[in-house]
């Protein structure tokens, strides 16, 4: 059956729309035309929690003869109308909704499924009107058909509200005069705007040192409906799981102590209240420099929302995630701004340089990338390289530094087997006596150092490598590459790199 079948006056519509000539055969059809403005499918988000939802529609009246009276009716389709569009279009895989769930009323106690228009003279050519839908009836109507709609199957049907334009009268253009409303339900959810990990560093330099110093994280709690109800949160500070969360994920944080923070655990929402602040205040005075703190709040996993009226709230129909862990990482460090140090070979030496290629001095030329400005370690000659220093550069540091940082890039065109995995840092003041002890070990940094021309940074001004004291020298002792270790006289084993830059204090 066609869709033009199904409703009168579409038959005249489809005439419509092959030519001005028609109208010499049906002039009276087209005396009025009429048209759902936003007809078609319609995508309704609605809340569990909402009483009601207004869906808008626009019945429009044009024709060959605007100035006669015209009649129509705007209806939701009945068991028949609705069986003959599924003929016609296909479309098996929507279920209309029941007429408790909308009605074109905006009283909750009337269940009206038709509006009947009459327009008069030229000038009415539009109404509009609302279709009131009922989010808390259609919940409970789709736990009752939870089966017909397949909600537990891998392809649930669409609940729907399938509204129908038709006129006794009159013309209804056959491609506007449906308007299918696709209902989504939603159950909204308490939200917080932060990660579940966050993490902050504060400058000592910005502190007061005679005063109180206090830090408090931004977070809020929120829903994206509307609250008639009032209801209380309730979150806790959770020692155990800033433990749990070291021993997870390899971590040291500090648990922060107890007289370091104040928590406020329960956030009343009062009725038309939709978003609060987490009340956390952390006294930075209490913590140590450098130092890795972590506060851990959890909603509480009991209890997580209380209503102020047990006989009047949404139930289920608000989730809230209980036992849901936020943690926030504090650290109060010294920062300085470490600055570059210019690196020449009036000032860097190496014991494992290849004669044949790669200068020393093309590792500090300012060009990345360049087809032969990179820097070779020996691989035709077995340069003498002792296993605790292995292949290094020895650096002479314009003053006695303590702070390091450096970036590395690798060359442009070279096997994996030369890019740079594992360095250690050394320093004296008396280049004759060298620890045997690094001050700092750079691991795995061929993860970064992945690729031809790739760069990488390791260590920052918040986080430098450390040493004990200040040093005048540096041995920056690059004990492994991609090749394996660098800690043997192996003319095997090398590794190379375009540009290094070091920064220091």
């Amino acid at each position: 059956m066609k869709k033009s079948i199904i409703l009168s006056g579409l038959l005249g519509a489809l005439v419509l729309t092959t030519g001005c000539e028609k109208y010499d055969i049906y002039p009276e059809a087209f005396d009025g035309v009429f048209t759902i403005r936003n007809a078609g499918t319609r995508d309704l988000v609605v809340y569990a929690t909402d009483d009601v939802a207004e869906v808008p529609f626009v019945v429009m009246k044009g024709g060959y003869k605007p100035e006669i009276d015209s009649k129509a009716t705007l209806k939701v389709m009945n068991d028949e109308e609705f069986a003959a569009y599924q003929e016609s279009t296909g479309l098996v895989t929507y279920v209309p909704l029941s007429p408790e769930c909308y009605s074109f009323s905006p009283n909750l106690d009337e269940n009206i499924d038709a509006m009947d228009y009459v327009f008069s003279g030229k000038d009415d050519r539009s109404r509009s009107t609302n279709l009131y839908v009922r989010p808390n009836v259609i919940r409970q109507w789709l736990s009752d058909n939870s089966e017909l709609l397949g909600l537990d199957t891998d392809a649930p049907k669409t609940p729907i509200i399938p509204v129908l334009l038709v006129s006794e009268t009159d013309t209804v253009d056959a491609y506007s005069n449906v308007s299918i409303i696709k209902v989504n339900l939603r159950v909204p959810q308490l939200e917080v705007d932060v990660n579940e990990f966050n993490s902050r560093s504060i400058n000592a330099s910005t502190l007061d040192p005679t005063g109180d110093n206090f830090y408090s994280p931004e977070m809020n709690f929120s829903i994206p409906c509307a609250n008639p109800w009032g209801f209380t949160v309730k979150v806790n500070a959770d020692r155990a799981a800033v433990q749990k969360y070291n021993m997870v994920n390899g971590t040291s944080y500090l648990v922060l102590p107890n007289d370091a923070y104040e928590l406020q655990t329960d956030y009343h929402f009062e009725p038309g209240v939709t978003s609060m602040p987490l009340n956390l205040k952390i006294d930075v005075n209490k913590l140590q420099i450098n130092r890795n703190y972590c506060f851990a709040v959890t909603i509480d996993k009991k209890n997580p929302i209380t209503w102020d009226n047990e006989n009047y709230n949404p139930g289920e129909a608000l989730g809230v995630e209980a036992g849901k862990t936020y943690y926030f990482s504090v650290r109060v460090i010294d920062v300085v701004i470490l600055e570059k140090i210019e690196l020449s070979t009036s000032n860097v030496t190496t014991n494992d340089a290849e004669p044949s290629e790669g200068n020393l001095a093309f590792l500090f030329d300012g060009i990345i990338g360049g087809t032969s400005n990179f820097f070779h370690s020996g691989w035709s000659v077995a340069n003498e390289r002792e296993s605790v220093y292995a292949s290094y550069l020895e650096i002479e540091l314009p003053t006695p530094m303590s702070m390091f940082r450096f970036m590395l890039a690798n060359r442009e065109s070279a096997a994996a087997a030369g890019y740079v995995k594992k360095v250690h840092l050394f320093g004296t003041n008396d280049k004759n006596n060298w620890p045997t002890t690094p001050f700092a070990v750079i691991d795995d940094m061929n993860q970064q150092l992945n690729g031809a021309a790739v760069s990488a940074e390791f260590g920052d001004d918040e986080n430098p490598y450390r040493a004990d004291q200040p040093y005048k020298y540096l041995r920056f002792c690059v004990m492994e590459s991609g090749g394996g270790s660098l800690g043997t006289t192996s003319t095997a084993v090398f590794w190379h790199a375009s540009e290094l830059e070091l920064y220091g204090f």
